[in-house]
Formats: C-alpha cells, structure tokens, sequence
C-alpha cells in the first residue's frame, strides 16, 4: 500500500498507514495498531467500527459521519496484510495497551512524594 489514507471526524481521526493504523480520539492519546495484529473488520453499527484482534481483544471505533466510516471501513480491510500477528492487544501502542500505559495513581503519588521532600527541604533551610 502506497498511499496514506485518512478520516477526520469530531470524535476522532484514523489514519492507515503503510503498516499501522493510528486511532487519536478526542478523550485520549493516540492509539496505533499494527495492520497485523488486525483479524478481522466489523461494523456493528454505521456510525462505529470494531478491530477484532487476532488474541481476541476488540478496539472499538466511534465517529459522527457514517458514510466517511463506511469508505474508511471498505479502504482498510483489503490493506489487513495474509500474514498475521497472533501478539494481537500486545502489540498495540497507547492507552488501552496492556503493560504500556503510564498509571494515572503511581503519577499522583509519585508527585505527592515530590511535594513532600521539596517541603522537607524547604523547612531544614527556613528554620535551621
């Protein structure tokens, strides 16, 4: 596939890529999954799409337009390549990916820590 082919929507922008497709939906960070790693296309209704994975996993898609999702849904499933990844989810980069994501608890807590020493630190100096 020599092209790059690509849909933008309000909720989200998909683009297929020579080897990837890249999900970036509004609500979170970008999401690319290696065209590999996709089993199978569905469309179980004309406004979303689900990535069936080939460990079982599904990625499910939602958009406004849903004739852009039809045409995005018919360019993407030929370019799926015969030869398939069974790595399947973990393969996949970005939220959602097993293994992959920072911890939205250890950031916090990681900060709180921070704060503490910096006032520690400052309390040693301020009143010797």
């Amino acid at each position: 596939m020599a092209s790059i082919h690509k849909f933008y929507d309000r909720r989200v922008s998909l683009v297929l890529g020579t080897g990837a497709l890249v999900v970036h939906r509004v609500s979170e960070h970008r999401v690319v999954i290696p065209l590999a790693v996709i089993a199978e296309v569905h469309r179980p209704e004309p406004r979303s799409l689900d990535l069936l994975l080939t460990d079982g996993e599904v990625q499910h898609i939602d958009c406004i337009d849903s004739n852009a999702m039809a045409e995005f849904a018919a360019t993407l499933t030929p370019s799926l390549p015969e030869q398939r990844d069974p790595a399947g989810s973990a393969r996949v980069v970005g939220p959602g990916a097993r293994g992959r994501r920072w911890d939205k608890d250890f950031t916090a807590v990681a900060l709180c820590l921070l704060a503490y020493v910096g006032y520690t630190v400052w309390v040693g100096f301020a009143y010797e």
